[in-house]
């Protein structure tokens, strides 16, 4: 008995070290968590060049960029729940005069049912129109929607900087109708730099049986993907554990040939080998309906700020 006494005696002041430490450490990741201390707005009240409102939703004017609206899209409001607090678990500034960009901060306060970090909220520059009907929409949109057999050609060019940490990713994304008056069937995520990622390298989507299927690389100019199919069924299942509406399939492009250390990415290509690539691999029509183009931001949780430094891009028409 004497023995374990001394024995818890010795070693006692050792656990309360190794305590306090585990304390400190833990304590240190939760400040990780990227939450906001102060309200973001009054942070950056005299910042005229952005918009920090929390919803901020707004038409866009600056034509160099050819951009017709911004937005602030919370769409996992499932997985959020009660653990969103305005100000404090998401703060994001989008540049709305003098060029393009912006930043943002976002906690870590959305999870699947695995308790795994899932993606909630993105910030969005919208080139023509959104396949949802937005009440930002204009019916004086040059060029979209766009009937893709009327196409031969949609030059995109975008050179941008990116720097942050945490898991997102940055991307194009491509959504599909099949008239004008439907929603959208498929969603097409060209992703091109982020944490998130290097993430889904090492998970992939193409490696989980029974959930995705695997496509053939695609190989464009300057950049190749790896290319994975999540179906309508399974984004439905996931509609219910995760969060979200996912009413359409979903299919992932990811960069194989992008090194995500650099924080500087340029990015040019036709967007027509990418519709002939899907064509091909019978997942769109030539028949279908290109509402737009959206650049996003997908947020689990981190920091980012992106300046844009050139955008732009050009349909060339089939000639009858």
């Amino acid at each position: 008995m004497n023995k374990k006494i001394n024995f818890f005696s010795k070693y006692f002041s050792k656990i309360i070290i190794c305590l306090f430490c585990y304390l400190i450490f833990y304590s240190y990741s939760f400040a990780k968590n990227y939450e906001i201390e102060e309200d973001f707005n009054q942070k950056l009240i005299f910042e005229k060049n952005y918009d920090c409102s929390q919803k901020a939703n707004r038409s866009y004017d600056h034509q160099e960029y050819s951009i017709n609206y911004y937005h602030t899209n919370i769409w996992n409001w499932k997985a959020v729940g009660d653990k969103f607090r305005l100000g404090k678990t998401l703060g994001v500034c989008i540049k709305k005069y003098a060029g393009a960009g912006w930043f943002w901060t976002a906690s870590k306060v959305a999870f699947d049912q695995s308790y795994k970090p899932t993606s909630w909220v993105q910030p969005t520059y919208q080139i023509g129109k959104s396949p949802w009907f937005r009440n930002l929409d204009s019916d004086n949109v040059k060029d979209f929607p766009l009937k893709i057999n009327t196409a031969s050609a949609i030059n995109f060019y975008y050179l941008y900087t990116s720097k942050g940490e945490g898991l997102y990713n940055h991307n194009l994304t491509l959504w599909f109708k099949k008239n004008i008056s439907s929603g959208p069937y498929l969603e097409v995520m060209l992703k091109f730099n982020g944490p998130q990622i290097n993430q889904e390298y090492g998970f992939s989507y193409c490696n989980k049986p029974g959930q995705f299927q695997r496509l053939k690389e695609l190989k464009l100019e300057n950049i190749n993907f790896d290319v994975c199919l999540k179906t309508l069924e399974r984004n439905l299942i996931e509609s219910v554990t995760d969060g979200g509406t996912r009413k359409f399939a979903t299919i992932v492009m990811l960069p194989t040939n992008i090194n995500q250390k650099n924080e500087k990415f340029e990015i040019d290509t036709d967007l027509m080998k990418v519709i002939k690539f899907l064509i091909e691999n019978n997942q769109v029509s030539e028949n279908d309906i290109l509402p737009g183009l959206e650049l996003n931001t997908e947020i689990w949780y981190g920091k980012e700020e992106l300046k844009i430094e050139k955008l732009n891009y050009k349909i060339i028409k089939k000639i009858n």
